[in-house]
């Protein structure tokens, strides 16, 4: 029985390499990405959390941010942000119109850096066909902050 079992397997291997054999298999490349890829509006939702000076003598605490808003990129290399962030330490603050310049990277990986402050850079990453954005803060040069993320969805 293990013997005719085993003469079965080899059979079905040889001929679905016979079968294969005559087949072509095309290896296309994914998809390239550039700046005329985010357009249009996405609603974002995240954290930061961030080291802050506070009173006199100034004490380090650690605030916690909850962030929310739009993000209106233009297809070329422009994005609006308008927003709000409410942190456990510094309350509540809001953002209006917020220029930040875009570059898109042909992987779907691009950066954000906020024109007003260069320092305040923001990673990203195009996923779900480009409905979807996730956001992070390792391209900041701010020794203040402990955490950022961000996700952002498409309108």
């Amino acid at each position: 029985m293990k013997r005719v079992f085993v003469t079965l397997i080899a059979l079905i291997g040889a001929g679905a390499l016979i079968f294969f054999a005559g087949q072509s298999l095309t290896v296309q490349a994914g998809k390239t990405y550039d700046n005329r890829d985010l357009d249009g509006i996405y609603y974002y939702a995240g954290q930061e959390i961030i080291m802050e000076e506070v009173d006199d003598p100034p004490v380090t605490v650690t605030d916690y941010c909850n962030g929310y808003g739009t993000l209106t990129f233009d297809g070329v290399s422009s994005v609006i942000r308008t927003g709000t962030d409410l942190c456990s330490v510094t309350g509540t603050s809001t953002v209006s119109g917020q220029e930040l310049a875009y570059e898109v990277d042909p992987d779907g990986s691009f950066l954000m850096v906020n024109i007003a402050d260069p320092t305040g850079r923001v990673r990203g990453q195009i996923v779900n066909k480009g409905r979807t954005l996730l956001l992070d803060g390792t391209e900041r040069n701010l020794g203040d902050q402990l955490s950022f993320f961000f996700v952002a969805a498409k309108q």
